[in-house]
């Protein structure tokens, strides 16, 4: 189970403060959403004080081990510009935290911060993924694993960057195979030793791994759109171009391709199955905006110009704990957390050359599109992808099943009742029959909410209202033949109505807004419903429920119009209780 807590940025600026919503998710239901205000930055100049990190970074100078771009990168003395460095990252992290804890004037923004607290609770041992969404490139740039709440409260989440402009990409289904298909481009690498990325890459168990080395542009277009991907691989140098609106890889010595001439080819390839991109290169920001105007599911770039030794070791941990079955964000979590020792203590890169780098851990970056519920894992993608839709559905039956097997339910002969699905485009999923169900909410009630239940779970492709209507009766005919021993006139005498419950349940991929209205508003027991094809039957009570796997929600009669409350409303008030305790995702 994780937690999903996206920060949406609206146009701002660090002069005027920054309008933001805060949204928290549960397993796709979201859980609170509440809007506020990031205070202006005042006399605290908060870019300025990353900029003068972002300079210092760039002159630390390490012999040959820089992945810096070719030519554009002055470099100084080491000796010199290390405290100048460690120093910048001190100040610039004592205000960004200072900024995060400070006032927006209206309050809103210390009443966001409450509610993301409150909202999270004690929630240590979940994964915690947390997304700014964002088209301000400055707010991309910004280290937000620095949040003092992230570093004190809930230091193992794990931060990702998110553009506001996305759609939902359906990755085709894909049954499972013996490996995972991982296409790696090793680019121009002067200056540099990605040597030891390609042994990481190596290293991966079940991975068919294409490998081309500085190779010519249309070599790489011609893979793209060659075979199904899953994960795409670049190592050498790179950057960005035109204020982060695009970047370009060097593919080969004075030979680069701009991330944009590969648009078309890996849209193609992203809608082939491609699902994960990895930049081991530097100042990654704009291809990964260009990926992401593709919707991209999820990238790994470089914030910054990135140190040969800060690249290898990342590469190195997150591939090695991504493919021994941690989730993505944990795999990228804990190989930050190994760059914490280059920025705490020296590492040694070579003999007697000994290395530290502070705000190490502020450059690898993931960046996601926030329609993907979560990335696969490395398991994910050997058994074959599934939509979200369809991991959904997977997760509610099971959960279904497992609180119906718990009640000490009885097995059912269903042949009859496959028989009267024969002109119902549905598969029956599960029947079972539970004796003397109670659903009594007020104790003080003259009369017991008890009796019979059958719940019955069939799956379709797509649900009409008057399929709908159809395999309700169908259902509910076959309920009432189910009934146990005894006649009604016993049951009043013990005071227990109803006399048979029929659960009809459906589950299906997405159904229309009318279809949706339709089951939401439309009192099952009213005597003008045309669910019930042969009357109402006072002593037994029939409740259709939908399962929508897209959305994760179940749909109902919740929403009974004023005269409806004088026709069965207490009764569906017990069993809305149940609803609740055994139906809801």
């Amino acid at each position: 189970m994780s937690k999903v807590v996206v920060f949406n940025f609206e146009p701002g600026s660090f002069e005027e403060g920054f309008p933001v919503t805060l949204r928290i998710e549960e397993n796709k239901q979201l859980l609170t959403e509440i809007k506020g205000k990031i205070p202006p930055t005042g006399s605290i100049k908060i870019f300025k004080l990353y900029e003068t990190w972002q300079k210092a970074y760039k002159n630390l100078s390490y012999g040959n081990t820089n992945r810096i771009k070719k030519g554009t990168t002055k470099t100084g003395n080491t000796k010199d510009s290390l405290p100048d460095c460690g120093e910048a990252a001190k100040e610039f992290r004592n205000n960004f935290r200072s900024w995060l804890k400070s006032d927006s004037g209206d309050g809103s923004f210390l009443r966001l911060r409450e509610r993301l607290i409150g909202t999270l609770g004690n929630s240590k041992e979940e994964e915690i993924r947390v997304l700014i969404q964002t088209d301000n490139q400055e707010l991309k740039k910004l280290p937000w694993l620095e949040w003092d709440i992230f570093q004190d409260q809930y230091p193992e989440a794990e931060i990702a960057l998110a553009s506001t402009n996305f759609s939902y990409v359906k990755l085709p289904e894909i049954s499972k195979k013996e490996k995972v298909n991982i296409l790696t481009i090793l680019g121009d690498d002067s200056g540099i030793d990605i040597s030891e990325d390609l042994k990481a890459i190596k290293s991966l168990p079940d991975a068919n791994i294409v490998i081309l080395e500085k190779p010519e542009p249309r070599e790489v277009i011609h893979q793209l759109l060659k075979s199904n991907w899953d994960i795409l691989f670049f190592s050498g140098h790179s950057s960005s171009e035109q204020n982060y609106a695009t970047g370009k890889i060097n593919l080969r010595e004075n030979v680069s391709i701009e991330i944009r001439e590969l648009k078309q080819v890996l849209f193609k390839a992203i809608n082939n199955g491609l699902q994960i991109a990895i930049f081991n290169s530097c100042d990654g920001l704009g291809l990964a905006n260009i990926l992401a105007s593709l919707n991209m599911p999820q990238m790994i770039v470089m914030r910054e110009n990135v140190q040969d030794i800060i690249a290898q070791v990342f590469l190195k941990y997150f591939l090695e704990n991504y493919g021994k079955g941690n989730s993505f964000y944990q795999s990228v979590w804990k190989a930050r957390n190994i760059l914490k020792n280059i920025e705490l203590y020296p590492i040694e890169i070579a003999p007697n050359h000994r290395i530290i780098i502070p705000g190490a851990t502020w450059l690898p970056v993931i960046y996601q599109n926030p329609a993907v519920s979560s990335p696969p894992t490395w398991q994910e993608l050997l058994e074959g992808r599934k939509d979200d839709a369809t991991k959904n559905l997977e997760l509610y039956r099971k959960k279904l099943i497992n609180n119906l097997q718990k009640l000490q339910s009885l097995k059912v002969e269903t042949k009859e009742l496959e028989h009267s699905f024969k002109n119902v485009a549905c598969q029956l999923s599960y029947v079972t029959k539970i004796p003397n169900f109670d659903m009594t909410i007020d104790p003080a009630q003259f009369f017991n909410m008890s009796g019979d239940a059958l719940f019955i779970v069939s799956e379709f492709t797509s649900l009409t209202s008057s399929e709908f209507i159809h395999y309700s009766n169908r259902c509910f005919e076959f309920a009432k033949k189910q009934k146990s021993e005894g006649t009604w006139y016993q049951q009043i005498m013990r005071l227990r109505i109803p006399y048979t419950i029929c659960f009809s349940i459906a589950l299906v991929p997405k159904i229309s807004s009318a279809t949706q209205e339709y089951i939401t508003r439309t009192n099952p027991g009213s005597y003008n419903s045309a669910i019930y094809e042969e009357g109402v039957d006072l002593f037994s009570y029939f409740v259709p429920v939908v399962y929508v796997a897209e959305e994760n929600k179940i749909y109902f009669f919740n929403e009974p119009s004023w005269i409806e409350f004088f026709n069965g409303e207490a009764a569906w008030k017990c069993i809305r209780v149940v609803i609740e305790k055994y139906l809801t995702p």
